[in-house]
C-alpha cells in the first residue's frame, strides 16, 4: 500500500443543530456523517457531539479542515464557538493538524461557486 493511498482527510462543517463531517481516503469513496443531538443547549450537546465525532473519526487521519466562524453572524456565536472547540480539541488530542477555512472559501471550492448547506 502506498503512502498516498493511506492518507485520510477529515472535513467538518460545525453547526448547532446538525454538524456535517466528511472523511476522505484516497482511492475510496468519501464517508459522510451528520451529527445531531437531543440536547438543545449546554454541556450535554457538547458531550454528544464529541462522542459522535470520536466514533466516526478514522484512525490514522492525516489532516483536517474545519469551517471557521461566519464573521457577520450574530446568532449564538458563543454556542457555535463551543461546538467548534469540541472538534478542534478532539483533533488536537489525536495529533491531527487542522486548517480553519472561511465559510465562503469552502463553499466556492466544494461547489465551484456557492451552494446551500444541504447541497454541501
Amino acid at each position: 500500500m502506498s503512502t498516498e493511498a493511506s492518507r485520510k482527510y477529515v472535513g467538518i462543517d460545525p453547526s448547532l443543530r446538525s454538524t456535517g463531517c466528511a472523511i476522505l481516503t484516497e482511492n475510496q469513496d468519501p464517508q459522510t456523517h451528520l451529527f445531531k443531538t437531543a440536547h438543545a443547549r449546554g454541556v450535554g450537546r457538547l458531550a454528544s457531539l464529541r462522542d459522535q465525532f470520536k466514533t466516526a473519526m478514522p484512525g490514522g487521519a492525516t489532516y483536517a479542515c474545519i469551517e471557521g466562524p461566519s464573521l457577520g453572524s450574530v446568532n449564538r456565536a458563543d454556542d457555535l464557538g463551543q461546538v467548534r472547540g469540541i472538534f478542534l480539541l478532539t483533533l488536537f488530542d489525536a495529533g491531527i493538524p487542522v486548517t480553519i477555512v472561511p465559510p465562503q472559501s469552502l463553499k466556492k471550492f466544494a461547489s465551484k461557486g456557492g451552494a446551500s448547506k444541504s447541497r454541501m
